[in-house]
């Protein structure tokens, strides 16, 4: 919240560097006494290697995490990489919100592919390059705004992801830098393939 709370604790899930001042600012008004948490993802980190030069990764170290109690990151890989840039983060993984077990696939093949509105990172265009290069193949892609169908591609609006999971024989993600993100986990315990 940018306004004064008194909540007891803050925790931050993805920390982007680009938007950095808006997120500093979510812990700004907390009291003192208020654990600052921020769990670093698969874009953050990227975003931290290729979109910052030195002096701007020192500032962020020096002015902002400094104020953070606990950094976190959902794999081993970030942990290193955020380590390599000065950054001191702890592996913990992210809880599931939802018990999964495996469901029946559907009558068709089907690739689920997760996309995003605002985030380029999941490669849509070469997935949907992909898509139409196999026109017997059924796709869903998921997690952006997007809503019809084209060909052999559906997209498929905000939905709950046991829904998604249960359309789908398999998770394809191709994303450009990634942590240990729900979505696989979601299609595995449900059962599917992931690639």
């Amino acid at each position: 919240s940018q306004f004064g709370h008194d909540y007891k604790m803050l925790y931050v899930m993805g920390f982007y560097p680009t938007t950095i001042n808006d997120h500093a600012q979510i812990f700004a008004n907390a009291p003192k006494d208020c654990l600052k948490v921020i769990q670093w993802i698969g874009t953050d980190v990227y975003q931290l290697r290729t979109q910052f030069n030195w002096e701007n990764i020192k500032y962020i170290r020096e002015k902002v995490l400094k104020h953070i109690d606990f950094q976190l990151c959902n794999s081993e890989s970030l942990e290193r990489e955020l380590g390599e840039l000065g950054i001191k983060a702890h592996t913990v993984y992210m809880p599931l919100l939802e018990d999964f077990k495996p469901m029946p696939y559907p009558n068709k093949f089907t690739v689920g592919v997760y996309y995003s509105d605002s985030n380029p990172m999941h490669n849509e265009g070469f997935m949907v390059e992909i898509a139409k290069a196999m026109p017997d193949i059924d796709f869903k892609f998921f997690g952006g705004s997007k809503k019809g169908t084209e060909d052999n591609v559906e997209y498929i609006p905000r939905a709950a992801i046991k829904d998604i999971v249960a359309k789908c024989t398999v998770n394809v993600r191709m994303s450009v830098h990634d942590g240990y993100p729900h979505t696989p986990i979601h299609f595995i315990l449900g059962g599917r393939g992931v690639v």
